[in-house]
């Protein structure tokens, strides 16, 4: 090649292409594996040239050696800032027993909140409903990506090792955070998508929060699970998980909930791809939009109707119905916006108690009077009836009341009411309130005092904004018939009704 002059030349990842000064038509390339570049001193360029025959040949060149500089690309390409800074890429903070070899790794990525926190309840349930054979074999990663509030950090590190020394101490809860210098400029990325500053900003931020759990959760154990913290799960979800890597084999994502990038699994072997991708295309696309990008790249061709695409992507994945993760968050880690999306196929257990059927016992512990009759114009979900909640078997859980929906407590004979209390939403649907628009109303034949009436029913008061409606029952009103719950507005959630407690006038 030393009479040759290279005129251009091109190197990517793993091809090179020149054009030879002396045949400007021909351009011709070669592939250079990784493995085969460490044995080339001095980065010495294989080329193929072709002769008047069509036959090739190699040819080194020292002399290229000033004209290319091979490298593969890597992190820093797709984040630059992180060149020649691999320390930006470890904690800067990480409280952890080191545990390694478990079958599922889960990251939880939490961040700060106005007014809000989750975290406590998402931490509370999966511990709760993991048994001690399953901790043994999991790993809780809580991620703390607030690295520019180190007061926050502190505070929430104190937190939690006050609440969770056991889990802390076996191994089973590790907490980590970020440098601030691992992230890139956020207030000067590039908009996307038509999104605002803000949520490009916080999509980034999430796809860049996500990457770094991956990065140190993938040699921990055999699959990994992402979470958020504002999440709860239900008994057996470590098993259910463990049973559907095992009844399948050729998977690449299991779906444990519907909702964005919440319980998806992976295995531990593909997240460097997942990586990749994601530091990739980090400011361009939300990180679950990313993933089932990724899924098509692999097994979908150009040629592919949407559905035959579909159907490509659905052969390496797997769905767990009911999905095993609930939301719960209203307050996105998005500042102002209100999160509402809910799983509305996901099942909490019915929860018994000891001779609830027999005494008729409630939530509260006191004892409800007979009722001739419960009803309600709002459909139940599975077994969570309303009449379970009155005689406390359970909750009741009722798919999105509309205007004009009402629950209806009969009394035979008549009664008299000494006061009420009607509780909604929990700790496990804290969304599920009564809005303060629902009111409270009574049948009964008269009353002797003041207040709204409409067809001898009369308005003793409404909810209040936490979704508790109490009070007591003026003496004025004779003996009552009905007592009715009644929704004035069209709800854009489920409602859950914790208690219902009627207490009946002394004689």
């Amino acid at each position: 090649m030393n009479d040759s002059k290279v005129r251009t030349i091109i190197c990517g990842v793993n091809v090179c292409l020149y054009k030879d000064e002396r045949n400007s038509s021909n351009v011709f390339q070669y592939f250079v594996q990784p493995n085969r570049i460490n044995e080339i001193q001095h980065y010495k360029t294989l080329f193929l040239t072709a002769n008047e025959t069509g036959k090739t040949q190699e040819i080194y060149s020292d002399e290229m050696e000033d004209l290319i500089d091979i490298e593969l690309p890597g992190t820093h390409t797709y984040l630059p800032h992180l060149k020649g800074h691999p320390e930006y890429l470890k904690p800067i903070f990480r409280i952890s027993r080191n545990r390694s070899g478990v079958d599922l790794v889960i990251g939880i990525p939490t961040i700060k909140r106005l007014n809000a926190s989750y975290l406590d309840d998402t931490l509370g349930s999966l511990f709760a409903n993991l048994s001690p054979l399953d901790a043994s074999l999991c790993l809780i990663i809580v991620f703390i990506a607030e690295p520019w509030d180190m007061n926050y950090l502190k505070e929430m590190t104190l937190d939690l090792q006050l609440k969770y020394p056991v889990e802390l101490s076996t191994g089973l809860l590790e907490i980590m955070a970020p440098s601030f210098k691992y992230y890139p400029d956020l207030d000067a990325l590039p908009l996307t998508l038509n999104d605002d500053k803000e949520r490009v900003k916080w999509r980034t931020k999430q796809n860049l929060d996500y990457a770094f759990l991956m990065l140190h959760a993938y040699r921990r154990g055999q699959y990994y699970i992402q979470l958020e913290d504002d999440i709860v799960t239900r008994p057996g979800y470590f098993s259910i998980i463990m049973q559907a890597t095992a009844k399948h084999s050729k998977w690449t994502l299991i779906r444990c909930s519907a909702l964005g990038f919440i319980g998806k699994v992976l295995k531990t072997s593909d997240l460097p791809l997942v990586v990749e991708f994601l530091f990739m295309f980090h400011g361009n696309k939300p990180c679950d939009w990313l993933l089932e990008n990724l899924l098509t790249t692999k097994v979908c061709t150009k040629d592919m109707l949407p559905k035959e695409c579909q159907k490509a992507v659905n052969n390496i994945s797997i769905d767990i119905k009911p999905p095993l993760f609930q939301h719960i968050g209203l307050k996105s880690s998005l500042k102002g916006k209100i999160q509402k999306l809910k799983e509305k196929a996901f099942k909490l257990p019915v929860i018994k108690r000891n001779n609830v059927l027999t005494v008729k016992r409630n939530v509260s512990g006191g004892l409800n009077p007979p009722a001739k009759y419960i009803t309600s114009s709002i459909q139940q979900f599975e077994n969570f009836s309303i009449d379970a909640v009155y005689t406390g078997v359970s909750g009741f859980w009722g798919y999105t009341p509309m205007y004009g929906d009402t629950i209806d407590i009969a009394y035979e004979p008549p009664l008299k009411i000494h006061s009420y209390k009607i509780e909604t939403g929990c700790k496990e649907h804290p969304l599920d309130i009564s809005p303060a628009t629902t009111s409270i109303w009574v049948f009964s034949d008269s009353f002797n005092g003041n207040s709204t009436q409409v067809d001898s029913f009369y308005q003793l008061g409404n909810f209040n904004d936490k979704g508790l409606a109490q009070g007591l029952i003026s003496a004025n009103f004779s003996s009552i018939k009905i007592f009715r719950i009644h929704f004035n507005e069209n709800m854009k959630t489920w409602v859950w009704i914790n208690q219902i407690s009627i207490r009946a006038a002394a004689t």
